[in-house]
């Protein structure tokens, strides 16, 4: 929410006061929101289905009033873009992922459209330039890194070069934060174009232009974090609390972007254990969150923290790859600990689900191993897919995993398992 506060609670506020679509969507998510934290007590936990129904009912009369706006109104396109956020968030509120992935995806095909109407355009132009100063564009940046997590493709151009990411000054937070997730989403794209090609030896043998993209990427993160540090070295009088708490968020997005980056070529496993200083650094700076939170909170406050959503990714999906990809049997079972302590749920990304198939991953490794040794590289987990089941209280996950006992360059081994985590 730290990035989030002017959209949230200014430009949403104004926006539902004026449009009943808007309205309805905005009640229908915090009816979802509620149950999601758990607020109720026992006695209201008995009327949660009628609740639902009511909320459903509310969500499906959005849907019905946006259906009849105008698409040709340039004000409309910006409500439309509205309410398909706020869709997204009651769809993994109700943990109907792919749902809220064909949302996402809708609103993405009206910006890419409007882009590619705004030369020689000056309503388009006029629309475009609206939903830049209103953050709807940058909100939908930050959603297709929560999406491309999950294997959404991105078939449209991506608005900025790598060479346009980076200012050469970051003048307050939201600029830094800005700049690394349009580096973060082309990292994601340039992974998802190697995908399972690592596998193929002759990849390797014809990956001359694909290292050098790799470099700059690296390059391109390097000097991410360079400026950045300058930005917190000249603001260090200034920064509270909760701009701390920013500060090593953004640190631990972008040490995870290196270790993907550095690791998405190498077909080996073992490729991740060069990277230890860097999980160890991004295990230390989410304990440190816990308590920045604890430090600045009321108990109560606390614990709408701990029991919270956001439609936005932190600090879960980042974790929830170094609990499965950090070998070292202590950092591990540290990260997996910080995951355990904080029932969050960023988009698709609950903490809960992400210590289940933590867990199991690690016993799998692990089975067998004397103390404290690393697994060997025909024992890790190469590839663990994840297919969770709607509702509240205990989920259902369905857990796809691929290995190579044989080598490397062997058959993949693939089996499926049905995991239940449970609310703690």
């Amino acid at each position: 929410m730290y990035f989030d506060n002017q959209f949230w609670r200014s430009l949403l506020v104004q926006a539902s006061l004026v449009e009943p679509a808007l309205a309805h969507a905005v009640a229908a998510v915090g009816v979802f929101a509620e149950q999601r934290a758990g607020l109720c007590d026992n006695e209201q936990r008995k009327l949660k289905t009628s609740t639902e129904h009511m909320a459903l009912a509310t969500y499906n009369k959005s849907i019905t009033q946006v259906a009849k706006l105008p698409v040709s109104a340039k004000d409309n396109t910006e409500v439309i873009l509205l309410a398909c956020i706020l869709y997204i968030c009651v769809e993994f509120l109700r943990g109907n992922e792919e749902e809220a992935i064909r949302h996402f995806n809708g609103g993405m095909a009206i910006i890419a459209s409007l882009m590619r109407r705004n030369i020689g355009s000056s309503a388009a132009d006029g629309t475009i330039d609206r939903i830049r100063s209103t953050s709807i564009l940058t909100f939908f940046n930050r959603l297709e890194m929560l999406a491309a997590l999950f294997g959404n493709d991105s078939p449209w151009p991506y608005a900025v070069t790598l060479q346009e990411s980076i200012p050469d000054t970051f003048n307050f937070m939201g600029e830094a934060r800005d700049s690394l997730v349009h580096l973060m989403n082309l990292s994601l794209r340039f992974i998802r174009s190697i995908g399972l090609a690592k596998y193929d030896p002759l990849f390797h043998a014809n990956s001359h232009n694909t290292s050098g993209e790799q470099q700059d990427l690296l390059h391109h993160l390097e000097l991410w974090r360079s400026r950045f540090s300058a930005y917190q070295a000249r603001h260090a009088s200034d920064l509270s609390p909760t701009d701390l708490y920013a500060c090593n968020v953004l640190e631990i997005q972008q040490l995870v972007a290196k270790v993907w980056i550095g690791t998405t070529m190498e077909p080996f496993e073992c490729a991740h254990d060069e990277h230890m200083p860097a999980f160890e650094a991004i295990i230390t700076l989410a304990e440190q969150l816990s308590t920045m939170v604890d430090s600045t909170k009321s108990q109560h406050e606390r614990a709408r923290y701990n029991n919270t959503f956001i439609l936005d990714t932190e600090i879960v999906g980042p974790l929830h790859w170094v609990s499965i990809k950090c070998r070292d049997p202590s950092l591990r079972r540290r990260a997996i600990a910080v995951l355990r302590g904080t029932n969050r749920r960023e988009g698709k990304w609950d903490s809960r689900m992400s210590v289940a198939v933590a867990e199991r991953v690690m016993a799998i490794e692990e089975e067998g191993l004397l103390r404290g040794d690393l697994p060997s590289e025909e024992a890790r987990v190469h590839i663990v897919s994840i297919k969770s089941d709607a509702g509240l209280g205990p989920s259902r996950h369905e857990l796809t995993f691929f290995t190579r006992p044989d080598g490397v360059h062997g058959d993949w081994k693939v089996w499926q398992e049905v995991l239940v985590s449970k609310v703690q």
